[in-house]
């Protein structure tokens, strides 16, 4: 199944190296493949007799021949009109963006949707559904990840040339999800001190949920330079704590654990920013969920390229987010170098080496990314990780137990939520206060994707090489 799925991420990426337009050309290609992948595998028959290889021969050149079949199927043609005004439904609420927003705007039927980029001082009250007009603007043709997402243009316009009519009596699912997570975090927010409810706030929705306010740009810089960014983004920590929850109360309390993980997940992805990190997550913990409750036995590298794969079936764009790349780099560092890491620091003691072999692992398999993106690197983040694993645990697992506690009371969940709030200010404070060092970071010219990628598969081969000699 892992292998599988890697073949079916390969076919996903593989698509764009394929000429657009008349589909001669990828029907073509997919043919061939087909008939490669069964010759090869009557071909071997007779020299290989394991009927298990066999087959995966075949299914490689079917599953590779499908990832590129569905990624292409969700591809937007590249448009050659450049529209200067617009008028359409509003997709998602606005998104906050260093200069201002992000809106998605409906097509009419004959074109696609637009992504609008709008330079504002503000957040308009606007929702779901609204109608949105915009009377000047400059638009250029989708990169291929918008156009996997459905957009046929990105423009680009100032506050003044835009305008938002509330839509009177019109519901949808997604609107009403949105005005549900309002009102939840609404009560979470009055569980906060009066005095708290602006900088610790933010902090902390961020922390736990990736959502909220968000962090100034100059909060972002410090937990970047200091190794920290990753603790402030929804990721598997959060679902690991929800997975644990319903396991408890599973064992101790006797409730039926997909109940319990129904409502803990349903609540979590309402409330939380909707991040590629999460649904990773939430894939590989459902699929550890229903390993424990019925096999028993849990293969995470499967998990992790499954939920890759499930993920690129059902929006093939995710590949080419960074969060995403981030989030699924870190976590194979974590399965696939952990064990290494931790032989070799073997003479510390559980509570140390496993904050320092986490960061290690992880962050030796996000460098590549982080440089190919961004040109940075953090050079202390073993040393903040030490300093923040135990503080960032108790304040996630607290904002968590708040959250959940403020849906019967804001009042009971005070306590909880003010110390979860100063745990957090806490780690931003240690952020800051590292991020200021001459070494914390190293800044060069950012790779190319093909740099990045040689890196990658040197630090893989690397592991191996050296798990391979320790274990001699």
């Amino acid at each position: 199944m892992a292998a599988s799925a890697v073949v079916f991420l390969a076919g996903v990426l593989s698509e764009r190296f394929l000429p657009e337009g008349s589909p001669f050309w990828l029907i073509f290609i997919l043919l061939v493949l087909l008939i490669i992948g069964w010759f090869a595998r009557q071909t071997l028959k007779h020299l290989c007799p394991d009927k298990n290889f066999l087959n995966l021969i075949l299914i490689t050149f079917i599953v590779f021949p499908l990832g590129i079949i569905m990624t292409r199927a969700r591809l937007i043609p590249i448009q050659s009109t450049f529209p200067k005004n617009w008028s359409g439904v509003l997709l998602y609420s606005p998104q906050p963006t260093r200069s201002g927003y992000a809106i998605g705007l409906s097509g009419d039927g004959k074109r696609p949707s637009i992504l609008v980029f709008c330079r504002a001082r503000q957040l308009p009250e606007s929702e779901i559904g609204d109608f949105v007009m915009i009377s000047k603007m400059r638009s250029f043709s989708a990169d291929r990840r918008n156009r996997l997402r459905g957009y046929g243009w990105v423009a680009f316009c100032n506050e003044d040339a835009i305008r938002f009519q509330k839509s009177s009596g019109v519901s949808s699912p997604a609107r009403f999800l949105k005005s549900l997570a309002n009102r939840l975090i609404g009560r979470w927010k009055a569980s906060f001190p009066a005095y708290e409810r602006e900088f610790t706030f933010q902090s902390l929705s961020s922390l736990v949920f990736g959502s909220g306010p968000g962090l100034s740009p100059i909060d972002r810089e410090a937990l970047s330079r200091s190794g920290l960014a990753h603790l402030f983004v929804p990721s598997g920590s959060q679902i690991s704590i929800l997975m644990a929850v319903a396991w408890l109360t599973t064992r101790y309390l006797g409730l039926s654990p997909w109940v319990v993980l129904t409502f803990l997940l349903g609540f979590y992805l309402l409330v939380a920013q909707r991040e590629p990190s999460i649904f990773r997550a939430v894939l590989m913990g459902l699929y550890a969920f229903v390993g424990w409750q019925l096999f028993r036995d849990l293969d995470w590298h499967t998990s992790l390229w499954l939920s890759g794969a499930v993920m690129a079936a059902w929006d093939p764009s995710v590949v080419y987010d960074v969060g995403f790349q981030l989030s699924f780099a870190a976590t194979f560092g974590l399965l696939y170098a952990t064990p290494f890491f931790r032989s070799l620091l073997s003479w510390l003691p559980d509570w140390i080496a496993y904050p320092v072999v986490g960061t290690l692992s992880a962050q030796l398999f996000i460098s590549p990314l982080l440089l190919h993106y961004f040109g940075r690197v953090s050079l202390i983040a073993p040393i903040t990780n030490l300093i923040c694993f135990l503080p960032a645990s108790l304040s996630l697992s607290l904002g968590l137990l708040s959250a959940f506690v403020s849906l019967l009371s804001p009042f009971a969940a005070l306590p909880f939520t003010y110390i979860a709030g100063q745990l957090a200010k806490f780690i931003l404070d240690i952020a800051h206060q590292t991020s200021h060092w001459s070494f914390a970071s190293l800044q060069i010219n950012p790779l190319t994707s093909a740099q990045a990628a040689v890196l990658l598969f040197a630090f893989v081969g690397l592991i191996a090489y050296l798990a391979k000699e320790s274990a001699r």
